[in-house]
């Protein structure tokens, strides 16, 4: 795989090339105001000129790098819910004539709010190895740096996510107030850091899930000691 293509589906690969040569990027990105090539479009400008030079493409996935989903976060809230997949695909070129055929792999990354991000790692994957296995020149291609960007986002938000499950559940293990105590003052830095300015609404749910824990373990301590704290004065307050 990922070899050289043999003789003659090489110079099939040739015979397109020459026809296609450079397309124009025509599809606009409304929402970040760029244009760039669509997959649509470059099939659509090389699918005859592989038919006369008899070449057919195949594909399936070969490995599922990353399936997952994350809260969609939105000026510190959660309004929805993003879909990951990244997966490598394996492209099967045939050349009709010799039986000759090819191997090469590409990686495809999709996200989205709804059901679409198989089909955009699939179709992103595909026209990589389009545009490399048959050299065509597009120039730069601000579609694949937006869902660079993208992803970096999801990775943050997911990273985020993941520190606030960790630390809730360490709470929720915790079995007195001073293990609560030490427990947020293990975790508080890096929460403050990664949650109180980009996820706002995230960092106040969990210092308040730490009161309402610090005033359940308090009171079951109290308990144990003999003391009802709904008859005392609370002057105490949960860990800062």
């Amino acid at each position: 795989m990922d070899q050289n293509p043999p003789l003659k589906l090489l110079a099939a690969f040739k015979e397109v090339f020459s026809k296609v040569g450079y397309i124009q990027k025509a599809d606009k990105n409304k929402f970040q105001d760029y244009t760039y090539l669509s997959c649509e479009r470059l099939v659509e400008a090389i699918r005859s000129n592989m038919q006369d030079a008899g070449i057919t493409i195949s594909t399936h996935i070969s490995e599922i790098v990353d399936c997952s989903a994350s809260d969609k976060i939105k000026d510190g809230s959660v309004t929805g819910t993003n879909f990951r997949l990244v997966a490598i695909y394996t492209f099967r070129f045939v050349h009709f004539e010799s039986g000759e055929t090819w191997e090469t792999q590409a990686i495809g990354e999709g996200v989205d709010s709804g059901d679409k991000s198989a089909y955009k790692a699939a179709t992103g994957a595909l026209k990589y190895a389009l545009r490399q296995a048959l050299m065509i020149a597009t120039g730069d291609d601000p579609e694949d740096e937006y869902e660079q960007k993208k992803a970096a986002e999801l990775d943050k938000e997911t990273s985020a996510q993941k520190l606030y499950r960790e630390v809730e559940e360490q709470m929720n293990l915790a079995t007195t107030p001073d293990a609560l105590r030490k427990t947020w003052a293990d975790n508080e830095a890096e929460l403050r850091l990664r949650l109180k300015n980009d996820f706002p609404a995230q960092y106040a749910e969990i210092r308040k899930q730490l009161s309402s824990a610090m005033s359940a373990l308090k009171k079951e301590e109290a308990k144990v000691n003999g003391v009802d704290l709904d008859q005392t004065p609370q002057h105490e307050e949960a860990a800062q």
